[in-house]
């Protein structure tokens, strides 16, 4: 009858009218969605570039710190690295840099990012804040000399809020030297014999 035909027809008209409901709100959620992406995106974008310089002069000026002044580094945009040493062109060449210079670059870039942490930190409005983790080094200084041994000594507690440092004799003999002010803890690996070993404070 036309009586039922009409209700049939009112029927699928709500149930067209419901997904169309649904459909606007999943069209709704999407246009959220890709707003927060875009607004993400632009911010890690423009954050990053800013990050990267600043990472750049940072990692330098503890580079030039070790190195006396006389070599400096340069990151492209893909955080690689170029060795720079006063009055010589090196554009172009490939610098092989000695075990210690490496060393010193890679010590270089991890002040340089706890650097910044610290300073995200402080910073009540940055968006960059995260945990604070203790800086454990194996052997950091071995490839080093005294004098840059006794450089690093100063500069990892200035930025690191807890250093755990596992070091043999002799250079440890150098750091406690250097850093006896700033020893919390201080603990000997005893060997008792293969894959065994006991720990002493």
């Amino acid at each position: 009858s036309s009586k039922s035909q009409i209700e049939q027809l009112n029927a699928e008209i709500r149930a067209y009218s419901v997904k169309n409901e649904k459909n606007q709100e999943i069209k709704r959620c999407l246009q959220y969605v890709e707003f927060i992406y875009n607004y993400l995106s632009d911010f890690y974008r423009d954050k990053e570039s800013a990050t990267r310089s600043q990472l750049g002069e940072t990692v330098n000026k503890f580079f030039s710190e070790m190195y006396d002044g006389e070599l400096h580094l340069e990151l492209d945009e893909n955080y690689g690295v170029t060795v720079i040493v006063d009055g010589i062109d090196t554009k172009g060449d490939v610098w092989k840099t000695s075990s210690g210079q490496t060393l010193a670059i890679i010590l270089a870039f991890i002040l340089g990012i706890l650097d910044i942490a610290k300073e995200s930190d402080a910073d009540p409005d940055s968006l960059l804040k995260g945990d604070t983790y203790p800086l454990v080094m194996d052997a950091p200084l071995s490839d080093f000399d005294k004098t840059r041994i006794g450089t690093i000594c100063n500069l990892l507690p200035a930025v690191a809020k807890q250093v755990i440092i596992i070091i043999k004799d002799t250079d440890g003999d150098l750091a406690e030297e250097h850093m006896k002010d700033r020893i919390g803890r201080r603990y000997t690996i005893e060997r008792v014999r293969d894959y065994e070993s006991v720990i002493k404070e």
